[in-house]
């Protein structure tokens, strides 16, 4: 199962320099202030649940804390998640931080004001992804912050992008590729959101090369 690889994939080496290795990159830079960008411009009270799945090493709890939000963590890696803890010591009861899977999170309907997703939603493949998406809409009772990595309508499947995507993640060329997690076709993606009633507010490129065309979305959750 795609979780169960990605459990055993955030262990170890991988866990302890997560943060070491990826800090001073443009792109972890580029992330950091769009998600504080787009927890602004969600309309965030002191006292409102952000639920963040992955919570990793709990990057973005500073900026939880900044803005008067309770958070509820959730991450399938033990060891990553034991990072988090550690970070957000200071938040006291402030901070719920566990193991969750997030194709099921164990939260009502509605019980958070923002989910944010990021950096998981392109690594599953796309049943996986509609379920996730699915559990996240649900979850939300305003927005969700989804990071995305999509193929755009113009690139067909195959060919070089299936090639270069394939092997993103086979760390043994000895291993059969998986193609399960090839960047999703954008017009897939689009129509998920509008089958969960979530409409994108703000849309924001990461990463534009040959290996990934990664966007952050703010989408709004119709209640309707």
């Amino acid at each position: 199962m795609e979780l169960d690889r990605l459990r055993e994939r955030y262990r170890g080496e991988r866990a302890r320099n997560y943060d070491r290795d990826r800090v001073s990159s443009a792109e972890w830079q580029r992330e950091q202030a769009v998600v504080e960008s787009f927890l602004r411009d969600s309309e965030l009270k002191p006292g409102d649940v952000v639920l963040d799945v992955p919570v990793g090493t709990g990057r973005f709890l500073d900026l939880y804390k900044s803005l008067g939000c309770r958070v509820v963590g959730l991450d399938i890696s033990d060891e990553m998640l034991e990072q988090a803890v550690a970070r957000g010591a200071e938040l006291g009861p402030d901070a719920e931080l566990r193991i969750g899977d997030i194709t099921r999170i164990e939260a009502g309907d509605s019980t958070a004001k923002a989910v944010v997703c990021v950096r998981i939603l392109n690594l599953l493949g796309f049943s996986d992804f509609q379920l996730a998406l699915g559990e996240a809409a649900r979850v939300s009772g305003a927005y969700v912050i989804a990071g995305i990595q999509v193929r755009p309508t113009t690139v067909q499947e195959g060919g070089w992008w299936r090639r270069i995507a394939s092997r993103r993640h086979v760390r043994n060329p000895a291993e059969k590729e998986d193609r399960s997690t090839a960047p999703h076709p954008e017009a897939s993606v689009l129509r998920e959101f509008r089958k969960r009633q979530l409409t994108v507010v703000r849309q924001e490129l990461i990463v534009d090369s040959k290996s990934a065309i990664y966007y952050l979305y703010l989408l709004r959750k119709s209640n309707r």
